[in-house]
């Protein structure tokens, strides 16, 4: 469970950490450097969130201590796709990402970077090496930004679609794909801490699209979220 919920943050790290020595010894493209040092920084304050969820987890209670900032999916989700290259090569090749309107709100950065790392990490997981589309997009009066993560791989039976955000849960016989049935459970607990909601419609051999939706507002004051134009 540990190695499930860390590889990706530590891997990310090394990553960048490797990068950021190459340019120290070289001395040469400082905004590289800059840019491997803040992502470093970012996948540890990633850690520490998963740490503190980690504790969590004997109770079921994933709910974190949201700390929410204006953030935009129009930069987060192409960012997500960046590091989920480091271990998932083909993933800026096979994953398409389109955001419609104005598709920022009051949410908690680092959540949400473990919500789609999860989704579209599946979407490549169970893809059978067919694009993935991301796309963000306000709804409704502008209240509202729904994200939707669609694949087109082996697709999810009727009767496991009541129990695949449920901890422990899979879809998939364990010898035929790795993972412990904890990442969706991650994304419902996560989406739900936000005042969302996710779903999903699939069918065997027809792919699966899921579908967040999350309200603009600060939850901590409950103050709408008014994005300019």
């Amino acid at each position: 469970m540990v190695a499930h919920e860390l590889r990706a943050p530590v891997g990310a790290a090394l990553v960048h950490a490797g990068l950021a020595e190459v340019q120290l010894g070289s001395r040469e493209n400082l905004e590289d450097l800059r840019q491997a040092v803040t992502t470093v920084k970012h996948q540890m304050v990633r850690l520490d969130s998963i740490l503190a969820r980690l504790r969590r987890l004997p109770t079921g209670d994933l709910a974190p201590e949201l700390k929410t900032e204006s953030v935009d999916l129009a930069d987060l989700l192409p960012r997500v796709v960046r590091q989920l290259s480091m271990w998932e090569p083909q993933a800026p090749s096979r994953v398409r990402v389109t955001c419609q309107g104005d598709v920022r709100g009051e949410w908690d950065a680092t959540a949400l970077t473990e919500v789609v790392t999860n989704l579209v990490g599946n979407g490549l997981k169970f893809g059978e090496g067919r694009p993935v589309d991301v796309r963000a997009s306000s709804r409704g009066q502008g209240g509202t930004v729904e994200l939707e993560v669609r694949d087109r791989g082996i697709g999810i039976a009727a009767r496991d679609q009541g129990i695949i955000f449920e901890r422990w849960q899979r879809a998939v016989p364990p010898r035929s794909f790795g993972g412990l049935g904890l990442g969706l459970w991650i994304v419902r607990n996560l989406v739900a801490a936000h005042g969302g909601t996710v779903k999903v419609a699939s069918a065997l051999g027809q792919g699966a699209v899921f579908t967040v939706s999350l309200p603009r507002f600060h939850l901590v004051n409950r103050q709408f979220y008014a994005g300019g134009p």
